[in-house]
Parts: structure tokens; C-alpha cells; sequence
């Protein structure tokens, strides 16, 4: 006998749900300056390499992995303040356990630095919030009144800078689902909350910033798996949460050099972005006051995208001219403004073998990492 419509209808919501649930990354919370002490003791082992790397493309820890394949680097795991909010908007963020909380007078006091021309900008991150806010301006305005969501969130600055461009409503998609209070204007939703609203089919973002977020996933920094193709299955993530026509304004490290900075980031060269944004079609990108239309294609127009390294160490590496001094690599951050097609369907598929698989590397014990189940 034929299924039910009801009953069909409830299958494909579980099928529709375990796309999405697939693709993400299970999370083990988050709190400042936390170190998992085994990090220091971990290592990788070579194939694992080769595939963060991408078959050797790319730099591991600033060593070229085919010459140096038992390169090591053993570092903490710290979550810095500067990253995530300025001095005065991290003393008033309080934490429900794990959760950050967004209330009233934290949004007020981002109300007060906008009135008094401040900046939204972490420290780590100068003139970020000022890029966001142009990217919008530029190449956003048509949708400025449609649904907006921000992926991976501590304070709510992105939020605020949407806020600042005329959005009415921001929800925030984060592992560690922030707690709001007061705040009519920001929705949250967890990981088991976004995939039940995609299985539901209550999900369509006309616009979706990700601001430093994809770099980190699947290094295990915040006690995610380690996955090398971590970051490409948040993409399709968003890939499957965002309308046709809609607009991601994504940031990561980009550099002329790809590198991997185990665990802490990425720096995303020519060889991993193409890969990454493939599906999209990038109408244009934003950095330090400056925009640039089109896309990979204008990757050296001023300012360029992919900037050559003065020094492999990460450090002192890129001129900011707003600044008048250096920042290291990971802080050249441009905004890239990337649009998914009108006529996409669900599929995003990649050429980076295993990209969308669901079964990444699950545990590692120390200086003995298990095999990935591909």
C-alpha cells in the first residue's frame, strides 16, 4: 500500500533532517582561555596531514608537508577576548554556563557606540565591522528586508552591524546557542533547532554572514572532531539553509601561500578557495574600506586577495593602510560577497574528494590518531 501523504510528508522531514544534522559539527562548548591540555601532546599522522593539506598543496605549520612530513607544532588552545569582543562589551557579557547572553543592556551599550561613531570591531579584527557594514551597502541593499542569519557567534557584533544597516531581525546559528533576553530582534537557533526548522522546511536566509568561523572547523580548537574537510561541510551547511539568489558574506584568512596552523586556523590560498566557493557565484569582496566587484578573477585588483607573505612565521605579515602597521595573516580577513545561483537546486558537489562526508576522523587519543572511517 501506497504511503500515507502524512506519512510521507514525516519521512522526508526525518530525511531532510539527517542532511542537514549530517553536515554539522557536534560541539563540546566553549569558555575563554579554556586549554585542552592533551592538544599540546597531539599528533597527526601523515596521511591525516595529506588530507588537511589537501594532497601537500598547502603549507602544514609553515613547513611544506611532502619535506617535512613529521612536522610538528605543539600549541594551546586559547580563546582570546580581542577576538571576539572589545574591552567593554566583553566586561558586560555574562555566560549562562557555557551559553553567552545576549540582554538589553548589552544591546544598548552597542546602540550607544554607534550613536558615538566607535567602532562594532573586535580588536583582533579592526575595520571588520566597518567591511561587513560596506558589503551590505554595496551589494545588499535589495535584500536588506529579507531574513538574515549570522553562523557562529560569541558577541553579538555581527548582529549589531546588520542591526546598523537596516535588518530587522538577525538570528544567530551557533553550537554553543546563545542565550537572548529582552532583545525582540535576535532569534538563536542550536543544532538541533536548525535542523529540525530545515526538515520542517521553515528555513530560507536571504542573507547569511560567517565572520572567522569556517577557518577553525575541524581542527579541534573548540573540541570539535578533527576534520580535515571540516570547513567545507559548514559551507554546505549554509549552502542548504541560504534561498536561491541569497548572499553569503564569508571571511576567512587568505594569503598566496595556504597554510594550516594546527590546530588554531587556516589561511586559505588560491587552492582551497576556489574549491570552497565553488558553488557560489562571488559577485564581489570588501577590505579595509576598499570594494572590489566580481570575483576570483579580480583577486589582484587592489587590494589584492591573496597577499604574498613577507615571512612563513605568521607574524607582522600584511600592511594595513587604515592602521599604518602590520597584521599577521590570520587577521587578513577579506569579506567575500557570494551569491547562490537562482536556479540551485540542494546539491552543492565539490572535486575535493570525501569534502561532504559525514563520517569524519571521530576521536584521537594522544600521538595516536585514529583512522578516518571514509
Amino acid at each position: 500500500a501506497a504511503a500515507s501523504p502524512t506519512a510521507a510528508m514525516a519521512e522526508l522531514a526525518v530525511y531532510k533532517s539527517v542532511e542537514l544534522f549530517g553536515n554539522q559539527r557536534p560541539w563540546s562548548g566553549i569558555t575563554f582561555k579554556n586549554v585542552y591540555p592533551r592538544w599540546v601532546e597531539l599528533g597527526l599522522a601523515y596521511p591525516h596531514k595529506m588530507q588537511f593539506t589537501l594532497d601537500g598543496a598547502m603549507l602544514w605549520n609553515n613547513a611544506p608537508l611532502i619535506m617535512n612530513p613529521e612536522h610538528k607544532n605543539n600549541v594551546d588552545g586559547k580563546t582570546y577576548a580581542d577576538q571576539v569582543a572589545s574591552k567593554k562589551i566583553f566586561r558586560m557579557l555574562s555566560f549562562d554556563g557555557t551559553r553567552p547572553v545576549w540582554d538589553k543592556p548589552l544591546m544598548d551599550e552597542y546602540d550607544r557606540i554607534r550613536q558615538s561613531g566607535e567602532t562594532f570591531s573586535c580588536p583582533h579584527y579592526p575595520h571588520s565591522a566597518e567591511d561587513i557594514l560596506l558589503a551590505c551597502k554595496t551589494f545588499a541593499n535589495t535584500i536588506k528586508g529579507g531574513e538574515w542569519a549570522v553562523w557562529s557567534s560569541i558577541s553579538p557584533w555581527v548582529e549589531a552591524t546588520l542591526l546598523q544597516f537596516g535588518v530587522k531581525e538577525v538570528t544567530t546559528v551557533d553550537y554553543n546557542e546563545p542565550k537572548v533576553v529582552g532583545v525582540p530582534q535576535l532569534k538563536t537557533f542550536g543544532q538541533a533547532g536548525i535542523a529540525k526548522a530545515y526538515a520542517d522546511g521553515k528555513i530560507g536566509f536571504d542573507g547569511i554572514v560567517s565572520f572567522s568561523g569556517l577557518e577553525h572547523d575541524g581542527l579541534g580548537r573548540y573540541g570539535d572532531p578533527v576534520n580535515p574537510f571540516g570547513d567545507f561541510s559548514a559551507m554546505r551547511e549554509i549552502w542548504l539553509c541560504l534561498k536561491p539568489g541569497g548572499l553569503l558574506l564569508l571571511a576567512v584568512p587568505t594569503a598566496a601561500q595556504g597554510n594550516i596552523q594546527f590546530p588554531f586556523h587556516r589561511i586559505y590560498g588560491p587552492e582551497r578557495v576556489r574549491p570552497l566557493i565553488e558553488c557560489y557565484e562571488m559577485i564581489g569582496r570588501v577590505w579595509d574600506g576598499k570594494s572590489v566587484e566580481g570575483g576570483l578573477e579580480k583577486s589582484n585588483v587592489d587590494p589584492p586577495l591573496f597577499v604574498t607573505l613577507s615571512s612563513l612565521n605568521d607574524t607582522g605579515t600584511i600592511f594595513d593602510a587604515r592602521l599604518g602597521k602590520k597584521l599577521e595573516s590570520w587577521q587578513h580577513q577579506h569579506v567575500l560577497v557570494l551569491r547562490k545561483p537562482f536556479n540551485a537546486g540542494s546539491e552543492c558537489p565539490l572535486n575535493v574528494r570525501g569534502a561532504w562526508s559525514s563520517s569524519p576522523v571521530e576521536s584521537y587519543e594522544t600521538n595516536n590518531m585514529k583512522g578516518n572511517k571514509r
